[in-house]
């Protein structure tokens, strides 16, 4: 147990001091990276905005398929729902920090029986909070790249070298 707080720590702590580069000028908004996993380098790419939304596109260099991120600004909240073919997972930045949580059974597009067998509790238990702040866009992508691929009970769902 230890062995994985100090896995996260040092996620966030790499997360923070290597902020993501961001491509400027006329490309789309962009963010790179290192997941630190077998699935290897992460972009996230903006696809479209709307008034109260923004979308993003997580792809990993060694993952199947490509993972949308859907940003919503609420009143008192900032939530990222995180939908893959196979799980789908919501990351919200509250003022006392930021981290993930359960979609609601209305919010959901996969069956809950679908993510219950993709879907690690106990990742999911330690992601609940891993922030004590609150933080900003470019940095929470960042965070979701990297802890994202943890909340699978078997990270090779996604992975492309099998």
């Amino acid at each position: 147990m230890k062995t994985k707080k100090t896995i996260h720590r040092l996620i966030i702590a790499v997360a923070i001091i290597l902020t993501p580069a961001i491509a400027k000028a006329d490309t789309p908004f962009t963010i790179k990276g290192d997941s630190h996993t077998k699935l290897g380098e992460y972009s996230i790419t903006e696809t479209e905005s709307t008034n109260n939304s923004q979308k993003y596109i997580l792809k990993y260099e060694d993952a199947l398929h490509p993972i949308e991120i859907t940003v919503t600004e609420k009143r008192r909240c900032t939530e990222y729902t995180v939908r893959s073919n196979i799980m789908e997972i919501q990351y919200k930045c509250e003022k006392d920090g930021f981290g993930a949580t359960l979609l609601s059974d209305s919010s959901a597009n996969l069956p809950k029986e679908i993510n219950e067998m993709f879907l690690c509790h106990e990742q999911l238990g330690y992601q609940k909070r891993i922030t004590t702040q609150q933080i900003e866009l470019n940095e929470a992508l960042g965070l979701i790249a990297c802890y994202y691929p943890f909340l699978l009970k078997n990270i090779d769902n996604l992975y492309a070298g099998n």
